[in-house]
């Protein structure tokens, strides 16, 4: 794009599939929420939970980090901890 030139169809396609994957990897992994919970750290835990549990097409796992959300908040993070596990 900045030599003035359109970029080429394969180039396009490969942008959009890169935007696509960097919103997973910017998703937590359950082992990641489990060992921020284990470490005691909980307000990190709890900002990684947010995009998740927010995001539109997130279905369950949305709601699932809904919850994790809620067990932090009301001060049950070992109960959260053991939910992400078991799941």
């Amino acid at each position: 794009m900045l030599s003035g030139k359109r970029p080429t169809k394969r180039l396009s396609a490969g942008s959009g599939i890169a935007m696509d994957a960097t919103l997973y990897c910017a998703l937590p992994s359950r082992s990641e929420i489990i060992g921020l919970l284990a470490d005691g750290k909980l307000l990190l835990a709890r900002n990684r939970l947010v995009p998740l549990a927010f995001y539109p097409h997130g279905g369950k796992m949305a709601e699932e980090a809904q919850a994790m959300i809620a067990r932090i908040d009301g001060g049950a993070p070992k109960a959260a901890a053991v939910a992400v596990a078991q799941e």
